[in-house]
């Protein structure tokens, strides 16, 4: 009879202690491998004025993930290069922009350029693209960045195929015009030597 009470005792005991969920201890301090890192993209940018910026706050990029370095190195690279377009006083006919950084897996871009029809009675114009290149700080003078370009395009008359690259030491902007196009595809390919985080800020003008 002892026993019985006993018996229902330790039924009890591991019937409660089937509800309690324990973790595993791996589950209890996750690895840092297992920490998921975002980045910033072209869906965090914005035209504004015929200005590129930001629409995510430092604070919330953070919280998703984006590294804080990551942010502060965007933001001082808009900040050049949209100071160069205020300067040149060529921000009214932005048609295309947005960001490539590398090591990051968002050095490629694909720009498709559709329906860049001449004025009724004009010669048409010129596509220009405007890149901003820019290192996170301590690089050293010999940390490079390229830019690779692929144009395709045709006109009522003629095509064209434009393929160069332009590199830069540490920071460097610049602008490279295209000849006018009906239509037009662009490829961008951006890479550095690999010495430091690298960002490069693009825009396309017709």
């Amino acid at each position: 009879m002892k026993k019985l009470p006993l018996l229902i005792c330790l039924l009890i005991l591991a019937a409660c202690s089937k509800n309690e969920v324990i973790p595993p201890l791996d589950d209890l301090s996750l690895p840092a491998s297992s920490v998921v890192v975002s980045h910033l993209d072209n869906d965090d940018l914005i035209l504004v004025d015929g200005l590129i910026q930001l629409k995510i706050s430092r604070e919330d990029a953070i919280e998703r993930g984006v590294p804080a370095s990551e942010y502060d190195l965007v933001v001082e690279t808009l900040v050049r290069h949209n100071k160069r377009r205020v300067q040149t006083k060529s921000v009214n006919s932005t048609i295309a922009w947005g960001i490539l950084q590398y090591p990051a897996d968002i050095y490629y871009s694909d720009v498709y350029l559709y329906s860049l029809l001449p004025l009724p009675g004009g010669d048409g114009g010129s596509l220009t693209l405007h890149y901003s290149m820019g290192m996170s700080t301590g690089s050293g003078d010999n940390c490079t960045h390229t830019l690779t370009y692929n144009l395709f395009g045709w006109a009522s008359d003629y095509h064209s195929t434009i393929s160069d690259s332009v590199s830069e030491y540490s920071y460097g902007e610049g602008a490279i015009p295209f000849p006018y196009l009906d239509e037009a595809s662009l490829s961008l390919n951006y890479s550095n030597n690999s010495c430091s985080q690298g960002v490069c800020i693009y825009d396309i003008q017709l």
